[in-house]
């Protein structure tokens, strides 16, 4: 089989403000301008997982590149609840602390939006779940706290099983 051609990794659209906490995302891309994505971040945030392997194939760089609002592929990916994508990056070597420019993390995104598979899979690559945004909070904290008069139970258990690990105190 003959490889595809490889993809350029450009800017495209401005990143949209849809997401589960949308007052979150238009608060960042407010503060900080529109974000403008790559492929690999549209790809990360939509789930087309052959893409995001075919980019990662031809610019493995591309892993850890961030838009303008500091965010990287695993902050979509996660923030979207894509768990292939989110294995495909971090077998990638995505930087799973990588914070945004308001020190948001990938597991911050996850545990916002009360994806429990995704904030597994980041725990079991040792994302830290005290890492603090600049407002202090932490991916623990808004998991915890039932931001928008939800929370999800699974989520707050995988922490506190976390932080009491041995490895963390």
């Amino acid at each position: 089989m003959q490889d595809a051609e490889p993809f350029e990794l450009r800017p495209s659209r401005p990143r949209s403000t849809r997401r589960t906490g949308w007052w979150l995302g238009l608060i960042v891309c407010t503060l900080y301008g529109t974000a403008r994505a790559s492929e690999l971040h549209e790809a990360a945030e939509m789930g087309a997982l052959d893409k995001v392997l075919a980019i990662l194939k031809h610019h493995p760089e591309a892993v850890n590149e961030k838009d303008s609002s500091g965010c990287t592929p695993l902050h979509w990916a996660a923030d979207t609840d894509r768990p292939d994508v989110v294995k495909a990056l971090l077998a990638a070597h995505a930087n799973v602390d990588a914070q945004n420019n308001i020190g948001q993390t990938p597991l911050y995104w996850a545990a916002f939006d009360g994806h429990a598979d995704i904030v597994k899979l980041l725990l079991e690559q040792h994302a830290d779940p005290r890492l603090k945004a600049r407002d202090g909070s932490t991916p623990y904290s808004v998991a915890s706290s039932g931001l928008d008069g939800w929370r999800n139970p699974e989520v707050v258990k995988l922490f506190e099983e976390r932080i009491a690990a041995p490895a963390m105190k």
